[in-house]
C-alpha cells in the first residue's frame, strides 16, 4: 500500500470506503508489517487512527463540504502531509495563508 495515492475532489462514497479498507487493513496495529511509510516515531496505531479520521471526515457529506469551503484542499492530501510529507513550517504557513485567501475570495465572489 502506498500513502501516496490521493482521491479525487469529487470521489463518490465508494471510491472513498474502498481507500480507507484498503488503507485500514494495511495498518491496522494487528496486522502492520512495517512496510509502510510511517514517521520517525509513528505507530501504526497512530497512523490507523488518522486514517479513521479522514474517512469519517470524507464520508459526511456536511462535514466534508463544510472542510472544503474553509479550506479549499482535498482533505486527501491533507491527510497524506499529514502522514508522510516533510513540509517546512514557513512554508506550510504561506500555503495556507494563500489557500484561506483564495477561500475567502470564492467565497465572497459565490455571494454577488
Amino acid at each position: 500500500a502506498t500513502d501516496k495515492r490521493e482521491l479525487e475532489r469529487d470521489a463518490d462514497d465508494d471510491k472513498i470506503k474502498f481507500a480507507y479498507r484498503r488503507l485500514a487493513k494495511f495498518y491496522h496495529p494487528d496486522v502492520y508489517n512495517g512496510r509502510g511509510t510511517l514517521e520517525e516515531g509513528e505507530t501504526a496505531e497512530s497512523r490507523f487512527i488518522k486514517i479513521q479520521a479522514a474517512y469519517e471526515l470524507l464520508i459526511d457529506y456536511e462535514k466534508r463540504k463544510i472542510y472544503d469551503t474553509e479550506h479549499r484542499v482535498n482533505p486527501m492530501k491533507v491527510l497524506v502531509a499529514q502522514m508522510g510529507l516533510k513540509v517546512d513550517p514557513e512554508e506550510e504557513k504561506r500555503i495556507l495563508a494563500r489557500e484561506k485567501k483564495a477561500s475567502m475570495e470564492y467565497f465572497n465572489n459565490t455571494l454577488k
